[in-house]
């Protein structure tokens, strides 16, 4: 892999050479292209219901605020509420603590279930994605936004809203997101390609025909950029991309130190593929930015 590092830039973004040099199509970026009894552990989100389909609140924050495609949205996009965001968030942990076996918390599982409460009662959105070292199967890793937010006391930099939460104490993944016919046929507009059979007939991409297109065709880059909104709108506009859910996960540190790239990354072809860095852009740019990119480009 020989990734381009492109600065954040805001309103479009125009890519004009590969990572040899080589002619690449011009990239812009507009707006236009079991559960547990009812009996457990828990208080207010035990009895907090999710509702059927996803809030329209929260398709519009896609479609209107992030010019995602309605398809696209429609087909990533899950409006959560009460015991399936405890499940989405501390499920796994829950497990290993004992928890969904249980009728009364115990202390670890009251602590962990404590700053939980109040933000699965009030619901927000998920979106997870493909997984692809499972067959591009659904990944249960995910990220939630939640309607009201908990705020986090840093030391000695004040409160702030924590805007995102993801499943605890689990390794961070990707956001492989599942792309309907219609985004995949304006990918293929894009690079004059012609979609297979097999994506076609993936309507809403949730069989994931479509990033198996991609693995196979070198011609298609691919964009990494942080969020998976992010990550939405470019494919909306044509372009192949995965979102990391932070600028530093893309190449996490091992146990020795040394930065190594993703396993999500290194299970996909990237060899001989135009790949491309872009994180955000801000009016007071972030210097770990490139830090970040520099590292996940090696």
């Amino acid at each position: 892999m020989t990734p381009m590092i492109i600065a954040g830039i805001e309103g479009e973004a125009s890519i004009t050479t590969g990572p040899q040099g080589t002619h690449s199509p011009n990239l812009s970026l507009s707006s236009e292209t079991p559960a547990p009894p009812a009996d457990t552990i828990g208080s207010g989100w035990d009895v907090a219901h999710g509702a059927d389909g996803t809030d329209p609140r929260h398709l519009t924050e896609w479609v209107t605020g992030s010019a995602v495609h309605p398809a696209l949205a429609a087909a990533n996009l899950q409006t959560l509420q009460g015991r399936e965001v405890i499940e989405a968030l501390a499920g796994d942990r829950l497990e290993q603590l004992g928890g969904h076996a249980q009728q009364f918390a115990t202390a670890p599982v009251a602590r962990l279930l404590q700053p939980l409460e109040a933000v699965a009662a009030a619901g927000g959105w998920w979106c997870s994605g493909l997984d692809p070292l499972a067959g591009w199967a659904p990944m249960a890793w995910g990220c939630f936004k939640p309607d009201a937010p908990r705020i986090e006391h840093r030391e000695g930099k004040g409160p702030r809203a924590r805007k995102y939460e993801h499943p605890l104490r689990v390794n961070a993944r990707t956001f492989w997101l599942q792309v309907p016919r219609e985004v995949a046929e304006r990918v293929a507009a894009r690079f004059r390609l012609e979609l297979p059979h097999a994506v076609l007939i993936d309507l809403d991409g949730r069989g994931g025909a479509f990033w198996r297109w991609w693995a196979t065709e070198p011609r298609l880059p691919l964009l990494l950029t942080e969020g998976a909104k992010k990550a939405a709108a470019l494919l909306s506009a044509g372009v192949p991309a995965v979102a990391l859910p932070g600028i530093w996960n893309g190449a996490p540190k091992g146990p020795d130190g040394r930065p190594a790239l993703l396993p999500d990354l290194a299970a996909v072809p990237l060899a001989g593929r135009a790949v491309w860095i872009l994180f955000d852009h801000s009016s007071r740019p972030d210097p770990a930015e490139p830090k970040a990119a520099r590292r996940l480009a090696r």
